[in-house]
């Protein structure tokens, strides 16, 4: 029985197994589906172990990373760095259920925390939820079905959970289930002809803290009950159709990215008064009640629509990132230089832009990015900012 690694018999690898797995491990420097790096004195050795015994005496050497491939070549396990007798993390790639079953034995299930499944069938991520009910990091990645197994309930320790490349466009109801979880993110696989539909039950996950969707693809539908949701912090939707009033009862958002299809947003969300970072890209029109969000210090206007600012945001003192890229401004007035915390402005690429305090390339400890803006480098004359602008331009290219 092996020593180094708790619930794995030696009868379970050949020869020919442990030296083409680890190998393979080695020469392509990380794991399938999470792409870590594995250990560095491993690839720089070029390791090539042709015995079990060879393969084990190393993970016994390296306790850091300390690597061994599934039968079938379609799993890895990762051996925790404060435990040699123990694993945490597990990566399973495939949908061969013997490999999965070899994995799913109680001397490992217990103790692993974190599991990165890529391109498994329904039935083996089904085996997982019911073998690993410690889990408290999920990511499955290719998922071609488009519902999950209900079996998912099980995971009642689960914090976080991505799911990657899906084929899902109506989010089941099912995920609504894991009750303990505080982060959620859905990145789907093209094409994106659908929108994707969150589920009624959202509000259900009343410990979430993070919930963010595909940036790629649009949103037809978000549950007026996603105002329930009290303890969300950081929110990311993008191309809504319709955004419902009642996000503004989510008083604890401190970062939110919200995006329209119509380039138009509630004015319901300048109640948000926590907001600490705010992503409003693609906007028609920026309110004056932003004047309300006394604690931004992030602010994304980015490919804004609009040819000026609104001086009120000139008096949210506490601004320290100011992002308006390919926006449709003209001209930046004097009064940025109110906003004595900025440390970086983004201006690129904003290709009607003609002028910009000179005062700007005073201010010490500030970040200017002026790329992209032709204009503004033909309408400014002042020999030192254009060569200012010309190296930005060169540093671009």
């Amino acid at each position: 029985m092996r020593k180094n690694y708790k619930g794995f018999p030696n009868e379970a690898f050949t020869e020919d197994e442990i030296a083409a797995g680890i190998h393979h491990a080695v020469r392509d420097g990380y794991f399938p589906g999470d792409k870590e790096q594995i250990s560095k004195e491993a690839v720089k050795q070029q390791l090539y172990f042709t015995t079990f015994k060879e393969a084990t005496e190393w993970a016994k050497n390296n306790p850091g990373k300390a690597i061994v491939r599934s039968p079938n070549g379609r799993g890895f396990v990762e051996k925790d760095d404060s435990d040699s007798n123990i694993i945490t993390k597990i990566s399973i790639y495939g949908d061969n259920i013997t490999t999965c079953n070899y994995m799913l034995n109680n001397a490992i299930a217990r103790n692993v925390k974190t599991i990165y499944a890529d391109n498994c069938s329904e039935e083996i991520l089904r085996n997982i939820f019911k073998k690993f009910i410690h889990l408290e990091r999920l990511q499955i990645q290719s998922y071609v079905s488009d519902d999950l197994p209900g079996e998912i309930s099980n995971l009642t320790k689960l914090k976080h959970l991505s799911i990657i490349n899906w084929a899902a466009i109506k989010i089941p109801e099912k995920i609504c289930r894991v009750k303990n979880l505080e982060e959620l993110f859905i990145i789907n696989q093209p094409p994106f002809d659908n929108d994707i539909i969150l589920p009624k039950t959202i509000h259900t996950l009343t410990k979430l803290r993070k919930l963010e969707l595909d940036p790629s693809q649009a949103i037809s539908y978000i549950p007026y009950s996603i105002g329930k949701l009290e303890n969300l912090e950081d929110l990311s939707i993008f191309n809504c159709d319709i955004i419902p009033t009642e996000i503004r009862n989510l008083s604890n958002l401190k970062k939110m990215t919200i995006t329209s299809r119509n380039g138009n947003i509630p004015s319901d969300i300048y109640n948000l008064s926590n907001l600490e970072n705010l992503s409003l890209m693609h906007l028609n029109y920026l309110s004056q009640d932003i004047v309300k969000l006394r604690n931004l210090k992030v602010l994304d206007l980015t490919y804004a629509r609009f040819a000026e600012l609104p001086k009120e945001i000139y008096t949210l003192h506490d601004i320290e990132e100011l992002y308006l890229a390919g926006s449709n401004l003209v001209t930046l007035p004097i009064d940025v230089l109110k906003l004595k915390m900025l440390k970086l402005l983004n201006l690129d690429y904003c290709c009607e832009l003609l002028s910009i305090p000179y005062e700007l390339f005073d201010i010490p400890n500030i970040e200017l990015h002026l790329s992209g803006n032709y204009k503004l480098a033909e309408n400014m004359l002042d020999v030192d900012i254009m060569e200012y602008i010309q190296a930005d331009f060169l540093y671009d290219i």
